[in-house]
């Protein structure tokens, strides 16, 4: 592995942990739009590699459907973000939100965090990381951390 691929990949993550250290955030991933991992926050990082691959490609999967309802709606409008709240209230620490949201045409940024966190915090810090990811790919020449993931921009 190149130290060019190990930089980039070292600055998403950097992102991603300081996105989770700085809302409260559980998880904070950068995948494909077909379910790949690119980042993911350290913590997260030393879970069961399985587990972080199914949960981005359920994402995708959800993305997908999301997109073709859009599509039914109105063809010539993308689908920008999805949120998902999870839990019946019975145990308010173990409901979560999952937001999903891209970052270009075919990047996600996928965060899940506690239902009690303020959401216009999330939605705050997503979109200044988005901003932050877009510029480290963009000003990655090499491109060789996409080269096992395929074409992303």
């Amino acid at each position: 592995m190149s130290d060019i691929k190990v930089n980039l990949r070292d600055n998403l993550i950097q992102l991603l942990d300081d996105l989770v250290i700085n809302t409260g955030v559980n998880i904070a991933n950068l995948i494909t739009e077909d379910g790949l991992v690119i980042a993911i926050n350290s913590e997260q990082d030393d879970q069961d590699e399985e587990l972080n691959s199914s949960f981005a490609a359920i994402s995708a999967s959800i993305l997908s459907i999301a997109e073709r309802g859009i599509e039914i709606i109105n063809a010539n409008k993308i689908l920008e973000q999805i949120k998902i709240d999870a839990g019946l209230n019975t145990n308010v620490e173990a409901d979560f939100t999952i937001l999903i949201s891209r970052v270009f045409s075919n990047v996600l940024l996928q965060v899940t965090f506690p239902k009690r966190i303020n959401i216009g915090l999330i939605h705050f810090e997503t979109n200044k990381i988005i901003k932050q990811i877009k510029n480290i790919i963009q000003k990655d020449t090499s491109r060789e951390i996409f080269t096992e993931v395929g074409s992303l921009l």
